[in-house]
């Protein structure tokens, strides 16, 4: 099930292509709405707004955390 609020963020993009599962092929929209098949060429900017928490041109550091990180 998706929420309201994600079909609206998705529907106001576009349906922007955002994920890629190599297991079915196929890329999808946020909300699922849109499917193409293949790894097909992806919205990076919406891609950011969903995955990232940084700030374009700020060093992403959205996947570190490991207790080793020195960054």
């Amino acid at each position: 099930m998706v929420s309201e609020s994600t079909r609206t963020w998705c529907a106001a993009r576009g349906h922007a292509l955002i994920t890629y599962i190599p297991f079915l092929d196929q890329t999808l929209c946020r909300c699922g709405w849109r499917r193409e098949q293949g790894d097909q060429p992806q919205d990076m900017e919406a891609k950011r707004a969903v995955f990232h928490a940084c700030k374009p041109g700020e060093t992403c550091r959205c996947y570190v955390g490991g207790k080793h990180d020195t960054v």
